[in-house]
């Protein structure tokens, strides 16, 4: 479905990301939204900068948020393909990919937790983000890392959901070459 006078600035199978007068605005198709649990999740984030700001929640399959400028994935940043690496990890910037990836496992814990204590999630059920992967961790062109898809959090059985897993095991080994190849370049 299109936004009258917006642009389209990302299309899948189960979500169109649109652009329209500075805020983007994400239609699903495929999931949807926790409406109450998401708005208590926006004001448990909303000081924090990693995350994209949360701006409405328009109805279980839309949502807008802040615009970001976007320099590249966290992927595409850290692969040794790209033409760029070498200036990549010449940036202060390593240490805080690896801050924003777990911190945001921590968050997810932190607001079960506070979830629990207000009695709205039975203990023992999590907060956790579905969808961890580095092509939904982005640097801006301010080099600020930060958290695109945050309609991917859920209600679970565990704290550690397996793209966590995944994801983590990628992301060291990544970092770690990255961390080699700076101190090589270095010397």
């Amino acid at each position: 479905m299109m936004m009258a006078d917006a642009v389209k600035l990302h299309s899948s199978g189960y979500a169109d990301i649109f652009l329209k007068d500075g805020i983007c605005t994400k239609k699903m198709s495929g999931s949807q939204l926790y409406p109450d649990y998401h708005k208590r999740f926006y004001n448990f984030i909303r000081r924090k900068d990693y995350y994209v700001k949360l701006l409405e929640i328009k109805d279980p399959f839309e949502y807008s948020m802040e615009y970001l400028d976007i320099y590249s994935t966290v992927d595409r940043y850290l692969h040794p393909d790209n033409p760029n690496f070498k200036n990549n990890i010449q940036e202060n910037i390593l240490d805080d990919i690896l801050r924003v990836f777990n911190q945001v496992q921590i968050d997810c814990i932190e607001f079960s937790k506070t979830l629990w204590k207000s009695k709205t999630l039975p203990e023992g059920q999590y907060w956790v983000h579905e969808d961890v992967h580095l092509l939904n961790f982005v640097i801006t062109k301010d080099r600020k890392v930060k958290l695109i898809d945050i309609d991917s959090f859920a209600i679970a059985e565990s704290p550690i959901h397996f793209s966590y897993i995944d994801t983590f095991a990628v992301l060291t080994k990544m970092l770690q070459h990255a961390y080699d190849t700076k101190r090589l370049l270095e010397t």
